[in-house]
């Protein structure tokens, strides 16, 4: 409310930043009120013999947090150190909505960490039900925004920025490949987190991080942003494939074939009508829609599982 007060009264980066951080600042002194009971049990509660296993996870869970950022947020950075403003603010746009759309993901993700750290204390076929079922869930939200993201990112880029962004097309193309890495990467990392594997998990980190600083460096003086995304998505390569195969050594499970009716159904809908509909001009959210309506009815028509898993989801949650 403050950053949206300050962008149409104040539009002046001083005063968006202020709003931020007023914003941020009162809603971490609104959780503090709303936990005192808890923090008031802090001394009451202490049991020292935690404090050395606590701090070997926080070491691995410092390095990860701080490297995290470095991996997703230096492309801005070094796009400066060779381009202009434009070139920034084209790839800023893109990287935004990127963030945006794995929102759901990363929730729904999030949701089965508690079954996930009870279920890895031993190898189970329950286990394998459980990451299988939820990567399913997961890439048959990733699929559709690939497809029609690359289909549509000239006029979506338009009708949320401004047609001065479309140049821009071409990069956010590129990220949105990045979302067949994001949308399971917190269900995996969930795994081996579950594990007390913090380690093996900021060592992935570091990999992603150095990989992105190299290939920017590579790709950024010749390509642009173009190529700053390209490192990116090598980077994300480099650190999902590390905990993917790591994951596998805990748990063994496989996705590879239940995405082929997926992939056809985005393909269909999201791929090929969105693109007949956009050269008929129709307007880019009522082409979402009706993208998105084509993509559930395929699953249906294909009688793909994803559609039983998020009914009986549905059931249980609402019902």
């Amino acid at each position: 409310v403050l950053g949206l007060h300050a962008h149409l009264f104040f539009p002046t980066p001083l005063f968006l930043t202020l709003g931020y951080a007023l914003g941020v600042g009162m809603g971490a002194l609104l959780g503090v009120i709303l936990l005192r009971d808890w923090f008031a049990g802090i001394f009451r509660h202490f049991h020292k013999e935690l404090v050395s296993p606590i701090l070997r996870s926080i070491s691995a869970i410092l390095i990860t947090t701080s490297l995290g950022p470095l991996m997703l947020h230096t492309d801005i950075i070094m796009l400066g150190w060779w381009h202009d403003t434009e070139e920034i603010g084209v790839y800023a746009a893109a990287q935004k909505i990127i963030f945006l759309l794995i929102v759901l993901p990363d929730i729904l993700s999030v949701s089965i960490f508690p079954l996930l750290s009870r279920l890895t204390q031993e190898s189970s076929l329950r286990l394998r039900s459980i990451l299988e079922r939820s990567l399913m869930i997961l890439f048959s939200l990733a699929i559709p925004l690939v497809f029609g993201g690359v289909v549509l990112a000239r006029p979506l880029l338009s009708f949320v920025y401004g047609e001065e962004f479309s140049s821009g097309a071409l990069t956010f193309q590129i990220l949105l490949l990045s979302l067949l890495l994001l949308c399971p990467r917190m269900v995996v990392q969930t795994l081996v987190f579950a594990r007390d594997k913090q380690k093996t998990i900021a060592f992935a980190t570091l990999l992603g991080a150095l990989g992105n600083i190299g290939f920017n460096i590579l790709l950024i003086p010749r390509f642009g942003a173009p190529g700053s995304a390209v490192a990116t998505l090598i980077s994300l390569f480099l650190n999902r494939g590390f905990l993917w195969r790591e994951a596998k050594k805990i748990q063994e499970f496989s996705i590879l074939p239940r995405l082929p009716r997926m992939l056809l159904a985005g393909v269909l809908g999201p791929g090929i009508l969105a693109f007949t509909l956009s050269l008929f001009g129709v307007h880019v959210l009522l082409t979402i829609f009706l993208s998105a309506v084509a993509y559930v009815v395929l699953l249906i028509l294909f009688r793909d599982p994803v559609i039983l898993e998020f009914r009986d989801t549905y059931k249980r949650v609402l019902l």
